[in-house]
């Protein structure tokens, strides 16, 4: 998915998005559980915190 569509399903600016996604800024709690909720994963997949999705 394009970061342009996480950022306006997450209601923020593409290049906060960005931030969050390379590192350079720590990505609130809520938005990773928006994320969780997009990609129908848990959030310790998102956080590389196990393989299985």
């Amino acid at each position: 998915m394009p970061q342009r569509q996480v950022a306006e399903y997450l209601n923020m600016h593409r290049s906060v998005y960005c931030r969050y996604e390379s590192g350079e800024r720590e990505i609130p709690t809520w938005a990773v559980l928006k994320l969780a909720e997009l990609y129908h994963t848990t959030t310790d997949y998102i956080l590389g915190r196990t393989d299985t999705p």
